[in-house]
């Protein structure tokens, strides 16, 4: 691929792929592309994709695939996790050139009306796309534009200079963290604001499965705890919320070792050493959610606690 062709292809792209203030890379070529091509012109990358974790832990994620009863074939898993990222990264890059072409209608558009790039990082998007009907010249719109860009810019510097002290000891737990409350809260309410609406449509039950970290916290597992004690008060809310309006919503805690392929196959010690009825029976909760299912609006319950008999709590 030719230099110039090269840029027109990755131009587009930014450091700050939302920000108005970073300059696409076709700004200044030599600047941001130059360096990365010629350190590939003299970089031997024959041999330096390194699969040794891969390869000792393919096996583990093979069996775990074919436990759960998902597709576990080697080459077909891998070819469609290949195409899936590189489908994603494609997609990304394609809405990125689109994204960057709209930040600079917006940039010109604002320049247009004496508005730099500066002044539009602190409107809303919607404040510099009402300049398209404005009938106010340059000067009229940075007077009524002033007192907004001037307060943003303070809340802005103020948000640079706040140091928060350290709540938490490891620069990995916060990725962590957030992790858990992703997985947790955040994916209980994205269910939620899917399936909500069609259950008031058609009717319905909206069930949340807790575990006892959902009412009580301890290390090593409080990111956890906070995380599914979040997902427990939003399913409170909700079931005060919707549940006037016909949809029974219950979170379930199930407190123990649930008895399915995961823990039998990857800790059969462990898993053996629980003893009679000492793990979950898989079909037993399903039959209790089933219950809260069709239990009757007079009687309704809202949380229910699953354990063996022999678990401690």
């Amino acid at each position: 691929m030719q230099w110039e062709e090269f840029v027109s292809a990755f131009g587009h792209l930014r450091p700050g792929t939302y920000d108005i203030n970073s300059r696409r890379y076709d700004a200044d070529p030599e600047f941001f592309l130059r360096p990365a091509v010629d350190s590939q012109l003299t970089k031997d990358t024959r041999n330096t994709l390194n699969t040794e974790t891969w390869e000792k832990e393919k096996s583990r994620f093979f069996d775990s695939l074919q436990g759960i009863g998902l597709p576990s074939d080697p080459h077909v898993v891998e070819e469609f996790l290949r195409n899936s990222i590189e489908g994603r990264e494609y997609a990304k890059f394609s809405f990125s050139r689109n994204l960057s072409e709209a930040i600079e209608c917006l940039a010109q558009l604002g320049l247009g009306h004496g508005l730099s790039r500066e002044d539009l990082a602190e409107l809303h998007v919607d404040e510099i796309l009402a300049l398209f009907n404005s009938s106010l010249d340059s000067i009229q719109i940075l007077d009524s534009y002033a007192l907004k860009i001037q307060k943003q810019r303070k809340k802005r510097l103020l948000a640079s200079r706040l140091r928060l002290p350290n709540l938490i000891t490891k620069e990995m737990d916060l990725d962590f963290f957030q992790d858990l409350w992703e997985i947790c809260a955040k994916g209980a309410f994205l269910v939620s604001q899917e399936a909500i609406p069609r259950l008031l449509k058609h009717g319905g039950s909206l069930m949340f499965t807790g575990a006892t970290a959902s009412i009580r916290s301890k290390p090593p597992f409080t990111a956890f705890a906070a995380a599914k004690s979040a997902e427990r008060s939003l399913a409170q809310g909700l079931a005060k919320e919707f549940g006037p309006q016909g949809i029974h919503v219950a979170h379930v805690i199930i407190d123990g070792i649930i008895d399915g392929d995961k823990v039998n196959l990857r800790f059969p010690e462990f898993a053996s050493s629980k003893g009679e009825d000492g793990k979950l029976n898989i079909e037993s909760i399903a039959e209790n959610f089933l219950m809260l299912h069709k239990q009757q609006k007079s009687t309704w319950s809202f949380e229910l606690d699953l354990r063996p008999w022999s678990e401690n709590w």
